[in-house]
């Protein structure tokens, strides 16, 4: 599967809220780094979505890039008053999401 593959199979259960669908897609290893939170393994990114899970959301594809290993998504998060653009760079082993930057502005969330 393509990084880029990987990447919008990703954001569309995570935009469903999907997690079942999620975590097949991610490495045990996963490193994620977001304004507001980091986590170092699947286990305890799953486990804050399990605890918080992703609802009310959608997303409008920008644009995506991609290369060998990494793909990169830009799109414009929707959930209630809030709409911003948002950025995610995904890094992939080939069959799994091994990285996850999360970039945004914090400050459209009041």
């Amino acid at each position: 599967m393509t990084p880029l593959d990987l990447a919008l199979r990703y954001l569309n259960a995570f935009y469903a809220g999907d997690l079942a669908t999620l975590r097949p897609l991610l490495d045990e290893h996963l490193a994620f780094e977001g304004p507001w939170a980091r986590y170092d393994t699947a286990a305890d990114y799953l486990a804050a979505l399990e605890e918080d899970p992703p609802s009310g959301l959608s997303c409008t594809l920008l644009e995506t890039f991609a290369s060998e290993t990494t793909a990169c998504v830009l799109y414009r998060f929707e959930k209630g008053p809030v709409r911003t653009p948002m950025a995610q760079w995904f890094e992939t082993d080939g069959t799994h999401i091994t990285r996850i930057l999360l970039i945004f502005d914090t400050g459209a969330f009041g």
